[in-house]
């Protein structure tokens, strides 16, 4: 399922493609499952105790072409920041299988911030195709396919694909539980956390569980490590008695203090009383073109989600 969702077109507000896979794999488990105006994808399971939310993002980085320099060369700007100097000459393609070449960007820094101005030129041109207005607003996502190279697993949009998958594996095996789960793929996560600040409208939680992924190039933490226990980062301070539950796990690794921004602390906003944690799986080179996880990293979250949110 990784992979699938791997190489699915989900970019953020796109992220049709994913809500329908994941659909197809929890419709035999679920009968509530509904689908908001934002496009976060909510499914339910009714229980007698206490509430539980755990969400995933759905989307991954994009590029949004904002106007058409000549007949062969679009110019966009990043949904979500990205490091500039990954884009140089890197494939995207659009929904209708249009492929493009980034040949310039204007940001050119190591500074992760959103990129404006950057040059795709069409590779479809030796086609006939021309490009014209009707390109305007249309989405790039990177043009990358899924691998695996020994323990790890190489692609693009790992985040949304190990998060998502891992979710899936959970909401199956809690089927019968006698707690009451809501599992909140949320959309719109690389467009300033949209989703999450919508998705909880309407649902009493006690405690939520944000999925995510740790940037391990610029935060104290390493790939193969084990999976990693979000302490604070900008948004969110994680609640005591949820870390508590994670105190005899391992392999586990603690983020102190991270300069990141997750959905947890969005999630916050809306239930000022329901617990809050974010746990995570560290990726090098993530929001590039080729992001690397851990295959022990994702089985050991998982393992781990499932002694912490099972009664």
């Amino acid at each position: 399922m990784i992979r699938t969702l791997s190489n699915a077109y989900a970019p953020s507000s796109r992220e049709e493609e994913v809500r329908n896979i994941i659909i197809k794999e929890l419709a035999d488990f679920y009968t509530d499952i509904r689908v908001d105006n934002l496009g976060n994808l909510i499914i339910h399971k009714p229980g007698k105790i206490k509430s539980i939310a755990i969400t995933s993002p759905m989307d991954e980085v994009g590029f949004l072409i904002t106007h058409i320099k000549d007949e062969k060369k679009a110019i966009a700007t990043s949904i979500c920041p990205v490091n500039s100097l990954t884009l140089h000459n890197n494939i995207a393609i659009d929904n209708e299988n249009n492929l493009f070449v980034c040949e310039k960007c204007k940001n050119n820094t190591e500074n992760i911030e959103k990129a404006k101005n950057i040059e795709f030129n069409n590779l479809s041109i030796c086609k006939g195709e021309k490009l014209d207005n009707d390109f305007i607003s249309k989405t790039l996502i990177y043009n990358s396919n899924f691998k695996e190279i020994d323990e790890f697993y190489v692609g693009k949009a790992i985040e949304r694909s190990v998060c998502c998958s891992i979710l899936c594996d959970i909401a199956r095996s809690v089927a019968n539980s006698l707690y009451e789960y809501y599992f909140v793929f949320s959309a719109q996560n690389y467009c300033d956390k949209k989703g999450a600040l919508t998705a909880t409208f309407g649902i009493k939680i006690d405690e939520l569980y944000n999925l995510c992924c740790i940037d391990a190039d610029n935060e104290d933490v390493n790939v193969d490590k084990g999976p990693v226990l979000v302490l604070r980062d900008k948004m969110l301070i994680s609640d005591n008695d949820l870390i508590a539950k994670f105190d005899n796990i391992t392999p586990l690794q603690r983020l102190i203090s991270s300069n990141f921004v997750c959905e947890g602390g969005y999630y916050q906003r809306q239930h000022t009383t329901q617990k809050n944690i974010s746990v995570g799986i560290p990726v090098n080179f993530l929001r590039c073109f080729n992001e690397v996880v851990s295959k022990n990293d994702i089985d050991n979250l998982k393992r781990v989600l499932l002694e912490v949110v099972l009664p």
